[in-house]
């Protein structure tokens, strides 16, 4: 293996964890917006 490749594996496994770590704060954003739409 080339240590190019486990940079690119690595570049792409930090992307993932990107995605979803934005997907996650996004969802418990709008939960709590839709939780307090709801209540006033």
């Amino acid at each position: 293996m080339r240590p190019t490749r486990i940079a690119d594996q690595r570049t792409e496994v930090r992307k993932t964890l990107n995605y979803f770590t934005t997907a996650y704060l996004l969802i418990l954003f709008l939960d709590d917006y839709h939780a307090l739409y709801l209540r006033s």
